[in-house]
């Protein structure tokens, strides 16, 4: 029971919170703010391609290699940055 709980709680929150969401675009008509029903498309397409089909569609896996190389280069300024500035560092 307490288990049952637990999953209908975690599961209500996020979507009650996806229903929150769509009310408020809706009910405000702004053209500014997406639904979460467009956001999906606009994931998939992003992701898979073939809704669009512009320059964006299906290139999910090399924006995210460039964000990692990115992510990866600042870890190591950090690392090199820091030692190099640390006063007490040996060397």
């Amino acid at each position: 029971m307490q288990r049952a709980r637990a999953i209908v709680l975690g599961a209500g929150f996020p979507l009650a919170l996806i229903v929150l969401w769509h009310a408020a675009v809706v009910s405000s008509g702004t053209k500014l703010v997406p639904t979460p029903y467009m956001v999906a498309v606009m994931i998939r397409d992003f992701s898979f391609g073939g809704v669009y089909d512009d320059a964006f569609s299906g290139t999910i896996l090399t924006h995210l290699a460039a964000s990692m190389a990115r992510g990866s280069g600042s870890v190591v300024s950090m690392g090199v940055g820091h030692g190099s500035q640390n006063p007490r560092a040996p060397g």
